[in-house]
């Protein structure tokens, strides 16, 4: 079935649509939304708003990872249908396309020279692209193709980091995709349960930030757990915690809390211990 052509119906602004990997959020309507429906055999869906728009979306396209770039001039982005994508600050237009990756594209990081590119897909490959020319500079895939979930490049530019969903991270020598250092950490960690463990972790939080960087002033931390209100009636919520230590300022604050199935507590081994 070929999509018809909605560009009739778009506003001027690109809808937005941002996924946590298990929800979609759309971004995009500037009124109350009245109605919403999906085009019959495809992956769009229509929204009509009291802005007097109606909007289609395409599943397939939305954005999982966006930066600046180092000049500020463009923005880039790493989406779900597997193209890294330049765009103008200036008239939001698309620059350039970079379409060698062959599975969503979960990550990308600008070189500090603003030269190049780098981008992580979901099956574990990385790639540098030369902006000016488009041309891919260096490509290698992490061990046993994790997905690349984060990127980052050192400040000389001579490294980049990446990181994956099994805890490790890696150090690649950059042009060269030498691997030079890898660092592996648990798999996960226990997320606290009440209230009383959360302020607990949430300081020693902020007692290794000080160890570890040296700080001295404030200090925000915020710590996610979750606490049984009632018998089997579960809730997540997040501590957020400034700590000052010149001023000798200690203050906690919580988030609205969110229900969570009693069901999911259960079967969850994050809960109480690493798997």
């Amino acid at each position: 079935m070929m999509p018809p052509d909605w560009n009739r119906f778009r506003m001027e602004d690109t809808p937005l649509l941002k996924s946590d990997g298990m929800h979609m959020n759309v971004y995009g309507n500037k009124g109350a939304v009245h109605d919403v429906s999906f085009v019959p055999d495809s992956k769009y869906f229509l929204s009509v708003s009291s802005d007097n728009y109606m909007r289609a979306y395409s599943l397939d396209t939305y954005n999982c990872c966006a930066r600046f770039h180092p000049k500020i001039t463009y923005i880039g982005t790493g989406s779900y249908d597997k193209a890294v994508r330049l765009w103008s600050i200036t008239d939001g237009a698309s620059v350039r396309v970079f379409s060698d990756h062959v599975s969503p594209v979960l990550s990308i990081a600008f070189s500090p020279c603003g030269k190049y590119l780098a981008s992580g897909g979901e099956d574990g490959l990385v790639l540098t692209h030369e902006l000016t020319t488009g041309r891919v500079i260096s490509r290698f895939h992490l061990q046993e193709h994790e997905p690349v979930t984060s990127l980052v490049w050192s400040v000389t530019g001579e490294t980049l980091v990446t990181g994956s969903l099994t805890g490790t991270v890696q150090f690649y020598g950059w042009p060269s995709a030498s691997k030079i250092g890898i660092g592996v950490y648990p798999r996960c960690a226990a997320q606290p349960v009440g209230f009383e463990a959360a302020t607990l972790a949430a300081n020693s939080r902020v007692r290794t930030l000080r160890e570890m960087h040296e700080i001295v002033g404030p200090v925000v931390v915020v710590e996610s757990f979750i606490v049984e209100i009632r018998p089997d009636k579960w809730y997540e919520a997040n501590l957020i915690v400034l700590d000052d230590d010149l001023k000798e300022c200690n203050l906690e604050t919580y988030s609205q809390m969110i229900p969570v199935p009693s069901g999911i507590v259960e079967e969850n081994p994050l809960i109480s211990k690493c798997v």
